[in-house]
């Protein structure tokens, strides 16, 4: 057989090899891949702090971090009791909701039979805890993700050039600036869902006070971190606001209709367009892909990281496999 024949059939066998390696580790892959997304935002914020305060990197960081915790804390000591006990009012009244539209003998009571058969006996009290156990498994899985978050985000360079010195040594350049372009698109991405989750938490949160909804904390606070899952995550956010709004009477629900709408105009048409103009542009249509393939593989976890995982393999596939390869 021909040498050429042998490196391919070589390289084939090697991304056969890695490509179960991958899937026999997805949880752990997935996990580090957050932890990675973690880290890249993070070291940006202490690179843009020391540029403007002369601190060093590794100081800048630091003060990154307890600006987090102060502000955590914070959060958790002035609106946490506020928090949990509109939470689980939410809770049973979602709850409420679902045992209501089980009994009804319309549409979409027989809708709700269905699905409830289907899946299995229903229980919205323990969802959070489930949710966190699908997203990171154990406490030992969020211990490992922020440890893993901090390791890269103090030393990038201890981890990015021990990968690029496994690559031959001409192509140790491009595999950096490779990598740079990759880390740029991640860092904001990262930064563009953290703005759009911010405004769309707090402008929900304050219509729906003014509108004298109840249980607004709870219900913004819902809302902005949903808003980090692309266009399921502003319909899953409606639905408990919708409940808790019918409660209030028919014309409350229709101005939460429009308040939610408004929200995600602004977030989609004014801010997304200004923090994401240096990531990798996805079409829906590819971000709604990734998203049901990568959920139904991996569940949760996969559904929350399909856009940021997808626009990552369309910059490999842009710099390696087009530019190098077809165009090199």
């Amino acid at each position: 057989m021909p040498a050429t024949d042998m490196r391919g059939l070589g390289w084939l066998l090697a991304a056969v090899a890695t490509a179960a390696l991958l899937w026999t580790l997805s949880d752990v892959v997935m996990l580090v891949f957050a932890a990675i997304l973690l880290a890249v935002l993070l070291r940006g914020a202490a690179l843009l702090l020391a540029r403007y305060t002369r601190l060093p990197v590794g100081g800048a960081l630091a003060v990154i971090i307890l600006l987090l915790v102060s502000v955590c804390g914070g959060f958790a000591w002035y609106f946490g009791p506020r928090f949990v006990s509109e939470g689980q009012q939410l809770i049973l009244q979602i709850q409420h909701y679902v045992g209501h539209l089980q009994q009804d003998q319309g549409f979409w009571g027989q809708m709700a039979r269905r699905a409830m058969a289907a899946k299995g006996d229903f229980a919205i009290a323990p969802l959070a805890p489930k949710l966190l156990t699908m997203t990171f498994g154990t406490g030992g899985g969020i211990l490992l993700l922020l440890a893993t978050t901090l390791y890269l985000a103090i030393s990038p360079d201890l981890y990015l050039h021990g990968i690029i010195r496994l690559l031959p040594v001409p192509r140790r350049r491009r595999a950096e600036d490779i990598a740079f372009q990759l880390c740029q698109t991640l860092r904001y991405w990262m930064l563009g869902q953290m703005v759009d989750m911010g405004v769309v938490g707090v402008l929900s949160m304050t219509g729906l006070a003014l509108l004298g909804i109840p249980l607004p904390l709870a219900l913004g606070v819902l809302a902005g971190l949903l808003t980090f899952v692309p266009y399921v995550g502003a319909i899953l956010a409606g639905i408990p606001a919708v409940i808790v709004a019918s409660t209030v009477g028919k014309l409350a629900v229709l101005w939460v209709v429009l308040l939610y709408t408004g929200c995600h105009l602004v977030e989609g048409y004014f801010v997304a367009p200004l923090v994401s103009r240096r990531t990798v542009a996805l079409p829906p249509a590819v971000t709604i892909l990734a998203m049901a393939v990568l959920g139904e593989l991996f569940g949760f976890m996969g559904l929350l990281l399909a856009t940021p995982l997808a626009a990552a393999v369309i910059l490999l596939v842009r710099e390696i496999y087009v530019q190098d390869y077809l165009e090199g």
